[in-house]
């Protein structure tokens, strides 16, 4: 046994994961297994060797990151197990130690690694609706100062324990590709059953968001979000929230998809905007009748 496993899904982005692995190689703590799980198309797709690390690696065909995180989490061998991004950089090598260390009260469920992106600092201040114990999350920044307790979690930087996971089935894989929302809804139901995750300044990771490679193509598509991220919003609102808590979603849709800069260059992305956003509404409707895709037990 490991004390921690790390799941790293990955598509065509070799040279940005190996710098990642090189990170990982500096680690204080020594006891852990990587479980690589690749999408790269097999035509182009290789196995993965980094010398010192204990490495397993697995092709998928199904290019899905919440199915690839489901594959890590059945594959690895720890009661502990990570879910990071391939294009992040550690610069603590106390990055594990410092996850693994609320994992001693038994009761941890999980923590919620810090993010900030490339010359982004943290921040001591928070916006008062993220102090809300229903919708709070929606605005919590994820490059906060203080550690607190949180009911949502980021998979590119998300430590969990392996049976409350499988116990709600891990991921959804109805999410499309890595559609926003999709670590939402894990942890949503995980700590709708088991508490809240612990959210963790010390054990942070810097996000490059690599533009290419990968799949939740999240910061280009001609300027706003891709299609299967408004399907994400949606599907995750209808599935999970109460309607009277709509408008707190609609405000964080609106402060996330809704770039005006963008719109102010280009105003006719207002239309493609509402198109996104009406088909966005009935294909969530549509993942909602044909059910989740849970890990089957």
């Amino acid at each position: 046994m490991c004390w921690i496993s790390i799941v790293i899904p990955t598509l065509n982005r070799y040279d940005l994961l190996e710098n990642t692995l090189s990170d990982l190689s500096k680690q204080s703590v020594g006891d852990f297994e990587i479980i690589i799980v690749d999408q790269t198309d097999l035509s182009i797709a290789k196995p993965i060797v980094f010398e010192g690390l204990n490495i397993v690696y697995h092709w998928q065909e199904d290019k899905s990151a919440s199915l690839a995180r489901n594959t890590g989490l059945t594959l690895s061998r720890s009661e502990v197990v990570l879910f990071l991004d391939d294009d992040i950089i550690i610069e603590s090598a106390d990055f594990l130690k410092d996850h693994l260390k609320h994992y001693a009260d038994t009761g941890c469920v999980g923590v919620s690694g810090a993010i900030l992106n490339p010359g982004q600092k943290f921040r001591s201040n928070r916006n008062a609706l993220s102090k809300n114990l229903k919708y709070g999350w929606l605005f919590f920044p994820i490059n906060y100062d203080r550690s607190v307790k949180v009911f949502n979690g980021w998979a590119g930087n998300l430590s969990v324990r392996k049976s409350f996971a499988l116990d709600v089935g891990g991921m959804d894989g109805r999410f499309e590709k890595g559609a926003f929302r999709e670590e939402s809804d894990f942890c949503f139901r995980l700590c709708s059953k088991h508490g809240p995750l612990i959210y963790d300044p010390a054990a942070y990771i810097i996000h490059l968001g690599a533009k290419t490679g990968g799949l939740r193509s999240f910061a280009s598509n001609d300027l706003i979000k891709a299609q299967h991220h408004f399907d994400g919003m949606f599907y995750f609102t209808f599935k999970n929230i109460p309607f009277y808590h709509y408008p707190f979603h609609f405000l964080s849709f609106v402060m996330i998809f809704f770039n005006r800069k963008n719109i102010a260059k280009r105003p006719l992305l207002i239309f493609t905007l509402g198109y996104r956003t009406f088909k966005g509404a009935l294909n969530g409707i549509l993942m909602l009748i044909k059910g989740p895709l849970y890990i089957k037990r």
